[in-house]
Parts: structure tokens; sequence; C-alpha cells
């Protein structure tokens, strides 16, 4: 692991805490101070409880413009307005029985990235917060993707550094980003957009314990049965869940012994990367309508 600066361990002030935001995965708490993904918090809220209170603010900006206008390093987005579609998979050939069956499945007004999240917006980040470069981005310069790499998913970021990202991106915005649920990624796949590739990519939505089957009480698919209304941080989106149930990915992977699909449903414990030819990025979506 290199670092973007000689300074990197002097951190950042975040409101009036002192941080470095990074990543490689571990998490630690010795007294107030948390080490997220190499990334030190005194904050007696870790980060999740940061994103929380900061995208609980009132937002006046009309976010259902066809078009953001955004800052050159931040991502682009899409509009999706509410309404209920079809959830899942039907049983047949291929199809994981844990992508099934169907459901109907309602969601509010978001807006979720263009693209997953590139290596130059990521490695902006990190020069902005001074943070570690992992050897698993797979960066050609080290330091610094290559000019080839620019413009490609980042890959290789854990749920933590994904979400730290996201935090940082509400302090310099002042707009409610986070990381999309599961549902959120499957209706934006299902439309003409941009939703294919070899990327898998982090969701909030919690997959449960085992990796091979999500059979835990809070997490056991479909886990969208009722008619209430989506939060996001709340039942199978909840944030704050234990470091030990993984979140469900999304996208395609090459990981042995499992066919090829761009939405594959698959999970990943929340302080990992993904394996070499597996490595995880992720995009962003901003939910306005649904703070509580």
């Amino acid at each position: 692991m290199t670092k973007k600066s000689e300074y990197s361990q002097q951190g950042q002030r975040v409101d009036g805490h002192q941080a470095n935001i990074a990543g490689d995965g571990n998490i630690g708490r010795i007294g107030n101070t948390y080490h997220i993904a190499k990334a030190q918090f005194d904050l007696p809220p870790k980060l999740i409880e940061q994103i929380l209170t900061l995208n609980d603010r009132q937002h006046q900006e009309d976010f259902t413009v066809s078009e953001l206008q955004t800052e050159t390093w931040e991502p682009d987005t899409l509009f999706i307005g509410p309404g209920t579609f079809q959830m899942g998979s039907q049983p047949g050939d291929g199809i994981p029985f844990f992508e099934t069956p169907q459901f109907d499945m309602t969601l509010p007004a978001y807006r979720i990235g263009k693209y997953p999240v590139t290596n130059e917006q990521y490695n902006y980040f990190l020069d902005a917060t001074n943070g570690d470069v992992p050897s698993e981005l797979g960066w050609q310069n080290g330091n610094d993707p290559s000019e080839e790499q620019s413009h490609l998913p980042v890959k290789g970021v854990t749920w933590y550094d994904a979400l730290a990202y996201c935090s940082w991106l509400i302090q310099e915005t002042e707009r409610p980003y986070t990381l999309p649920s599961e549902a959120q990624w499957e209706l934006a796949a299902s439309l003409p957009m941009e939703m294919i590739g070899s990327v898998r990519e982090w969701t909030t939505s919690l997959w449960g314990r085992n990796r091979r089957h999500n059979l835990d009480s809070i997490s056991k698919y479909p886990w969208k049965e009722g008619q209430e209304e989506w939060r996001p941080n709340s039942g199978h989106d909840f944030l704050k869940e234990s470091r030990q149930i993984r979140r469900v990915t999304r996208g395609a992977s090459l990981l042995p012994d499992t066919p090829f699909r761009v939405t594959r449903r698959e999970s990943e414990l929340p302080y990992m990367r993904g394996m070499k030819n597996g490595r995880i990025g992720f995009r962003v979506v901003l939910n306005w309508e649904t703070a509580t």
C-alpha cells in the first residue's frame, strides 16, 4: 500500500473531528477512535452515523431535472422516477435459486450513477483526503491510474471505502449521496442505461452470514413481500448491521465455478475487496425523498 502524500497521517477535519479517509478493509476501535478501512475517525458515531446525519438534512435542490449540474470530479447521475417493477428472476436454467422468485417492488424517485465510479474520480477523492492507495486497485502508475485506466471503473474497493467516498461527496456537494440498494440497482439495470460490464458493484442490501445461501431471517430472498414503503437504512438495507454480515453485490463477475451474467447477484464481507478476478467497484445514488 502506498501513500498519496507524506502528510496522509495528519488527516482531514470533518465536522470538527479528525479523519483519515482511505481503505484496506480493517475495522477496529480504541476508545472513541474508529479505524475503518485504514481510515481513522475520531467520531463518537462512526462513518455510517455521519452519512446518516448528513443525509437527514433538508434538501432544497431539484433532483428531478434531466441533467443535474455537477463538478468535474462528481459522478453524473440519471433520474429514475417512482414506480413499481418486478424484481428478481423466474426460475429457469442457469438462474440461481437466490434470485427467485419475482415479486413486486415499489421505490420512490432517486438518481443513480450513470456509470460506476471511475479510477480518475476515486483518485481525486484519495488526493483530496490524502488517502492510501491499496495495491488491489491495480493502478499501473502506483499512486495514480494510468491514462488508459483513468476512465475505467475503479475496482478493489471495500464497502467501507465506498461509503467513505460517499461521505466525502456529501461534504463537498451538500447532496445526499450514498450507495444504491439492491432494488435501486436492479431497477436501473432494467432500463436503457450503462449498467452492464464485468464489474461487481456494492449495494447497501444485506445478504447474511453464509456466502452461498442467504438463509438468515434478516435477508432471506425475496426480502420484500409486504407493501410497506421502502426506506434507506432500514430493514434489509440497514447500514449499521454487523461487519460479519455480508452485503449484496450486483453485476458481472469472473469468479471460478460461476456462470457469467451481467446482473449476477452475489455477496461479500464489507471489509473485503473481492478476489483478484472479481474485484468490487461501486456507483452512487441520491436519495432525497427518503430521509427520515
